[in-house]
């Protein structure tokens, strides 16, 4: 038997609630958060096959569905114990007001920055104001201990999931938007690598867009055609995790106004892409449902740089739109759809000044 144990530090303020919506540190989530990034590690030992990684994953964190030979049900606890060192409520109990906007509506809006990514947990008030739907949240630069147990050889094997989920993971509302980002705090001769372009594991777990929209769940981070990982990181490194949201924000606004959202509704438009449904034209909104969901597929993160300041990252975790928003669209049109989509995204990203690709 092993145990691990990792420091764990919010970067961001997480909006991680409990069964009363309230900010807290829990164990669930981050279990969450590991099998998530476990799979995008294990994936291509698995052929891409989403039934052999489901199978492996119910037996390395517990199941109640697996079937025996006969065909019968059966169920195991996970060998792997999470623990968190206090489990306590987030220390945020009022939000700190900001004065950083982006630029909407083709420059004729200014909407708050944080408001834009947390819509939500976050919520407008009077004169510009922002106030926490719920009675806390878990403020930036809070640490705690997050405690893992089990056989040597599993949790020798977590060790790839636990580096992505450092580099790329968040826990909470809008975590895909930066809200929660997370890092693992180490000794050096036990941590982790601060950054993704001084790793091989990145290249490891990528694989070409194209191949990754034929699967509808997440299994990779996406590459380009000559296999570079489609990872982005701000040039410019930040005091405080304000401006670095501001930042992204504003990359996010000019990214969508790219992007055509069109008529009539049920139809897919470029900006669904981006995330289903999309707020701000009424006749769009859940034009196929309440039930039609679709994540953003370029989630963003909060990083150390070192000396106290910050710096965002943004990646492509590519994989086809929901059944719902298939039905009665022709596949090459939808094929065809994707590929003009992602190809102005990886280019815009690729153009922003203010972004560099990782090595």
């Amino acid at each position: 038997m092993k145990e691990l144990e990792l420091d764990v530090r919010f970067t961001t303020p997480a909006f991680l609630g409990d069964a009363h919506q309230s900010g807290a540190w829990r164990t669930p989530p981050f279990k969450a958060l590991l099998r998530q990034w476990w799979r995008i590690a294990v994936a291509k030992q698995y052929e891409y096959d989403w039934r052999k990684v489901r199978e492996a994953e119910g037996r390395l964190f517990g199941h109640a569905w697996l079937k025996n030979g006969e065909g019968k049900s059966w169920a195991m606890k996970s060998p792997i114990r999470l623990r968190l060192k206090e489990r306590r409520s987030g220390g945020m109990r009022s939000w700190e007001q900001t004065r950083q906007t982006v630029s909407t509506s083709g420059g004729k809006q200014r909407v708050n920055a944080h408001l834009y990514l947390g819509y939500g947990p976050v919520l407008p008030q009077e004169k510009r104001a922002q106030t926490l739907k719920a009675n806390a949240a878990i403020q930036a630069d809070e640490t705690n201990v997050l405690k893992i147990a089990g056989p040597t050889e599993l949790l020798d094997s977590l060790r790839d999931a636990l580096q992505l989920a450092h580099w790329f993971g968040g826990l909470g509302g809008r975590c895909r938007n930066g809200w929660g980002s997370l890092v693992f705090e180490q000794p050096e001769s036990e941590g982790f690598i601060a950054t993704p372009s001084t790793h091989a594991l990145p290249g490891q777990v990528c694989r070409p867009v194209a191949d990754c929209l034929n699967c509808d769940w997440p299994h990779a981070i996406g590459c380009d055609k000559s296999n570079h990982p489609l990872i982005w990181r701000t040039r410019s490194t930040y005091h405080d995790w304000q401006t670095v949201l501001a930042e992204l924000a504003q990359i996010k606004v000019d990214l969508r106004s790219e992007l055509r959202l069109g008529n009539p509704p049920g139809k897919l438009r470029q900006r669904h892409l981006l995330g289903y449904p999309v707020t701000g034209n009424g006749n769009q909104v859940n034009a196929w449902g309440a039930q039609a969901r679709l994540a953003s597929q370029l989630p963003f993160k909060v990083l150390p740089a070192g000396d106290g300041r910050l710096f965002g990252l943004i990646y492509h975790l590519p994989h086809d739109v929901p059944k719902q928003l298939r039905e009665g669209i022709n596949p090459s049109e939808l094929a065809s759809l994707r590929t003009e989509v992602w190809q102005i995204v990886h280019e815009c990203l690729d153009d922003d000044d203010r972004l560099q690709r990782t090595e």
